[in-house]
C-alpha cells in the first residue's frame, strides 16, 4: 500500500506543469536566427533528470559568442549523469566521438523562457550562452556555410528604450553649451518614460538595462543614482559589459550625493571659468587594478581627463 500511494505522489509531481524557473521543457540556442543546438530536459518520476542534446555534427562553440564548423547532418549527445534542482542543473555528456572530450553544461533558468547555458569542453569553459523555449515544431538547422555564426542574445532590444536613450546622448553632444534649465526637465520625462517601462517588464537585454541606468545616472536625487547602479548590475548580469562603468560611476554619485566621498573617480565637475575638480575623492580606497576591471581610467589616466574637461569649458579666446 505505501509503495503504491509514493507511486501516485511521484506521479503527480510529474504531472505539475512547468513553474517559472523550471527548465523541464525543450530549449534551443540560436546562432544569426537559426537553430544551432537544442536541449530537451525532463525530471521522471523516479527524480532522475534526463537530458538530450542535439546539434550539427562537428559543431564547436567558441567561447560561448559564436559557432563553427557546422555540419548538415544532426548528432546527439548521450546523458551521462546529472545533478541539481528545477531551476539548475549540472549535466554531463558522452563524447560524440571516440578521442573526444566529454562535455559539461551548467543550464540556469532566468524566468519561464529563458535560460542560460555555460559549456566545458576539456575543462575550458564557455561564457554564460543564452536559451530561448522551443517551440513544438522547431528543429536543429541542417543548411550552415562553412564559416562563423554569432549567438544571438536571448532577449531582443527594446526600442522604446534606446530611443530615450539616444535622446539623453544627443542632449550632451556639446558639454559646454548644455543649458540645464532646458536639460533637466528633458531628463525627468525620460526618467518617468524609463520607469514605466521597467515597470511594465519591458527591459529585458543587457543592453536595455545599460540604457536604463545612463538615464537614471543622469538624474538629480541620490535614489536616482542608486537605481541606476542597480540597473548597471542587471545590464552586467545580461551581459551587457559597459555595465561595469556605469556601476562604478553610479555608485560614485551617490556617495557624493549623501556627503561621502567617491571612491573610483568617476564623478568630474566641470563649469565654465572654473578649475575642474573631482570634488571630495578618496584615492585610496580603489586600487587602480579594480579600477581597470571595472573600465575605470588610472588615477594618472584621470588627471589627464581634469584637464581636457577643463581645457573643454574654458577654451582660450
Amino acid at each position: 500500500m505505501l509503495n503504491k500511494l509514493v507511486l501516485l505522489i511521484l506521479a503527480a509531481i510529474a504531472a505539475v506543469p512547468a513553474t517559472a524557473a523550471d527548465l523541464q521543457g525543450t530549449w534551443k540556442l540560436t546562432a544569426e536566427g537559426k537553430v544551432a543546438l537544442t536541449l530537451d530536459v525532463q525530471r521522471q518520476p523516479s527524480g532522475a533528470w534526463f537530458a538530450k542534446v542535439r546539434k550539427p555534427d562537428g559543431m564547436s562553440i567558441e567561447n560561448g559568442t559564436s559557432v563553427a564548423n557546422m555540419g548538415a547532418s544532426t548528432g546527439e549527445r548521450t546523458l551521462i549523469d546529472s545533478a541539481g534542482t528545477p531551476e539548475k542543473l549540472a549535466l554531463r555528456f558522452d563524447p560524440a566521438r571516440p578521442g573526444e572530450d566529454r562535455v559539461r553544461m551548467s543550464v540556469a533558468a532566468l524566468d519561464a523562457d529563458h535560460a542560460e547555458m555555460i559549456v566545458a569542453i576539456g575543462g575550458q569553459e564557455s561564457q554564460p550562452m543564452a536559451l530561448r523555449r522551443a517551440g513544438p515544431s522547431e528543429r536543429v538547422a541542417s543548411s550552415w556555410e562553412p564559416r562563423r555564426y554569432s549567438i544571438d542574445p536571448a532577449w531582443p532590444d527594446n526600442a522604446a528604450i534606446q530611443g530615450l536613450f539616444a535622446e539623453d546622448q544627443a542632449d550632451r553632444a556639446d558639454p559646454a553649451s548644455i543649458d540645464l534649465s532646458r536639460l533637466i526637465p528633458r531628463d525627468q520625462a525620460r526618467e518617468a518614460q524609463t520607469m514605466a517601462l521597467l515597470n511594465g517588464g519591458m527591459l529585458r537585454s543587457g543592453q536595455d538595462y545599460y540604457a536604463a541606468a545612463v538615464i537614471f545616472q543622469h538624474g538629480q536625487e541620490a535614489k536616482d543614482f542608486l537605481l541606476a547602479h542597480s540597473l548597471a548590475l542587471a545590464a552586467l548580469a545580461r551581459g551587457e559589459p559597459q555595465g561595469a562603468w556605469v556601476a562604478a560611476a553610479t555608485l560614485d554619485r551617490y556617495l557624493q550625493k549623501i556627503g561621502q566621498p567617491q571612491i573610483y573617480g568617476t564623478q568630474f565637475d566641470a563649469k565654465k571659468g572654473e578649475k575642474a575638480s573631482q570634488g571630495n575623492y578618496d584615492r585610496t580606497l580603489v586600487p587602480d587594478s579594480l579600477r581597470q576591471v571595472l573600465g575605470v581610467p588610472s588615477l594618472a589616466e584621470q588627471e589627464v581627463q581634469r584637464r581636457a574637461w577643463e581645457k573643454e569649458m574654458n577654451p582660450k579666446p
